[in-house]
């Protein structure tokens, strides 16, 4: 008897059953490579990502996950150590032999060492491959009386900075800050958007931007502004330019405003006049400064964001949020 003939005999709910289950089957035979090969494109996205030409990395110092780089914390009450090379004086760094950090003295004729900041400094990293130049921008709001700037940065550790803090203990006549940004090692790895560890470009000790390749977890290390790079000004601040104007009030350099309109799509009107995003770009930023990335090897710089305000200017009890995005694009 042939299959046809033994299914008309089936009663009519066994045979209901039978293409119930023959149509499930069917689905399952299609829909298993289906699923399968949205996995292995998901795979190969994330190759891509990590693999392809221009690759860049924003991250917190020493390479380590955004999420350690936290901006928040601006205490204007904080006093900074200064130190006057003025001869009459004799004020000299002195240095604790077990920390190799510098001791705060009271300055003559500063009213000990009760001077108030002014500003405060955070560290981020830039690591690529196969990228010569590249361009930071800042997005900020504009709620409190702060200006930002971006520096070049070098990464030392205790006994580097205690050498280059030696070094501006020399006569003369002024004042002198002793600026560094301290940052303690997590060992936290970057991670994609998916939690996944991020397999970064290897990168060896440069006489243009020396990594220390062998600090571990707990390890502290130092970030001096470098002032000797042709692609910042003398005190090693990026000039860059403002896409619309300080204040995000202007229309910026095209017809239409398009920049608010990128921010705020249609929401263009009644928007609160500290809550209009000011951009600002600093272009053609090197891998290696003072030299070209012919062959494209992977990098690793550091930068220090500083956020500062005229003395006085927060002197209340308001605590007010602004919103600052850093971002980075390879150019070249």
């Amino acid at each position: 008897m042939s299959i046809a003939a033994k299914f008309k005999q089936l009663p009519l709910q066994k045979r209901i059953q039978l293409v119930l289950a023959l149509l499930i089957t069917l689905a399952l035979l299609i829909s298993v490579p289906t699923v399968a090969w949205f996995s292995y494109q998901k795979r190969a996205a994330k190759l891509q990502k990590i693999d392809a030409p221009n690759t860049l990395f924003l991250t917190a110092a020493h390479r380590e996950d955004s999420t350690c780089l936290e901006i928040n914390g601006i205490d204007a009450e904080e006093d900074k150590l200064v130190y006057s090379a003025d001869p009459g004086d004799a004020t000299k760094i002195a240095f604790n032999p077990t920390t190799n950090l510098p001791v705060t003295e009271t300055v003559p004729g500063l009213d000990g060492n009760n001077v108030k900041i002014t500003h405060q400094d955070y560290v981020f990293n830039v690591t690529g491959d196969a990228v010569d130049d590249f361009t930071i921008q800042l997005a900020y709001t504009t709620n409190n009386p702060f200006t930002y700037e971006i520096y070049a940065a070098d990464e030392l550790n205790a006994s580097e900075l205690k050498t280059e803090l030696q070094k501006k203990n020399i006569s003369g006549t002024g004042n002198n800050e002793i600026d560094y940004v301290a940052y303690e090692l997590t060992g936290e790895p970057v991670r994609d958007t998916e939690g996944s560890v991020v397999d970064l470009p290897d990168v060896t000790d440069d006489s243009s931007h020396k990594y220390h390749t062998d600090a571990a977890v707990n390890d502290r290390l130092y970030y001096l502004i470098h002032k000797g790079y042709s692609e910042t000004d003398a005190n090693g601040i990026y000039t860059g330019r403002y896409l619309n104007s300080t204040d995000g009030t202007a229309a910026d350099n095209d017809a239409g405003n398009t920049i608010l309109k990128k921010s705020y799509d249609n929401y263009t009107t009644n928007i609160h006049s500290d809550a209009r995003p000011v951009y600002w770009q600093a272009e053609g930023i090197k891998a290696f400064p003072g030299s070209t990335n012919a062959n494209k090897k992977p990098f690793s710089r550091h930068f220090i964001l500083r956020v500062k305000w005229q003395a006085g200017s927060l002197d209340n009890t308001d605590k007010e949020t602004d919103i600052i995005y850093i971002t980075v694009k390879a150019t070249n």
